[in-house]
């Protein structure tokens, strides 16, 4: 029905126009996505494609957006949280919108709008159909067009991983350093969320909230501090000739227990950050001048 309506109508070609502009639009957003993961894993422009190509672009954002987390741009914390904002942008440019342009059938609504069919889901949801006027086609280019240039200046702040500072090259009064500062985050981490914690909240949905809160704060340590104090510890330990943990895996020796936050990812306990934080610190005055 869309498809005979749409033959027969007068503003179908205005219709094609504003959906082929957007189209090329964001696939002009989308390739600056790409070279941003070129450069992140060093990847050859011959081989690259084999990525790209097989890679929705939701999940290309998400690469870059945990790069920026785990702190492998260039970047301060205005910037960081701006690049935030700016994948926020894109997600909600992918969807409802480029998801909807690229596979619904449309026809036009007049010479201002344009209207795209409903769908199914894979599990038989109904979607309804998705109306989408001249101006909102408008400021999305526009949009389009202000992430692009945004992504330039990404470009050019991205380390590829290769790059990314190797710890072992540290000296030991560098590397003490580098662990005075993680402890000194590691503790402001730990007070901010007890700062957010109300123990007095007794109201219904309490235990939910708790919940839901606590979950949060543990992805946030696991995506912001810990790769980079996993990242120390073994270089302490291997300097030190102590056993190294990989892939998450706890060790479980005394005093180790209270490094837990940090081979685990957990944060069971009243402190268990200050903890982690203290033995990091004894660990560094541990070392010796000599590599």
């Amino acid at each position: 029905m869309i498809e005979a309506q749409a033959q027969g109508s007068e503003y179908i070609d205005e219709a094609c126009l504003l959906v082929g502009k957007f189209l090329y639009n964001f696939s002009i957003m989308e390739k600056g996505v790409d070279a941003a993961i070129y450069k992140l894993f060093d990847l050859q422009p011959e081989y690259a494609p084999i990525i790209s190509l097989n890679m929705d672009f939701a999940r290309k954002v998400n690469i870059l957006q945990n790069a920026s987390v785990m702190r492998i741009f260039d970047q301060n914390e205005t910037e960081r949280q701006k690049f935030d904002k700016l994948t926020s942008q894109m997600f909600g440019i992918n969807q409802p919108f480029r998801a909807r342009i690229a596979h619904a059938p449309f026809e036009p609504d007049g010479k201002d709008a344009v209207i795209f069919a409903g769908t199914k889901t894979k599990n038989g949801k109904q979607v309804a159909g998705l109306r989408i006027t001249r101006q909102t086609f408008n400021d999305l280019f526009g949009e389009m067009r202000q992430i692009v240039a945004e992504m330039r200046d990404v470009l050019a702040k991205i380390r590829p991983l290769s790059a990314v500072d190797d710890v072992s090259s540290l000296s030991v009064s560098e590397l003490r350093s580098s662990v005075s500062d993680l402890a000194g985050k590691m503790r402001e981490f730990e007070e901010k969320w007890r700062a957010e914690r109300n123990v007095d909240d007794w109201e219904e949905g309490w235990q939910a909230r708790s919940l839901a809160q606590s979950t949060r704060r543990q992805a946030d340590w696991r995506s912001e501090l810990q790769p980079q104090a996993v990242m120390l510890l073994n270089e302490m330990r291997r300097r030190l000739g102590q056993p190294q943990s990989h892939e998450g895996e706890a060790i479980y020796r005394m005093p180790d227990f209270a490094l837990m936050p940090i081979e685990q990812g957990s944060l069971a306990g009243a402190n268990p950050l200050h903890e982690a934080a203290m033995e990091m610190e004894r660990l560094a005055r541990s070392l010796l001048e000599v590599r």
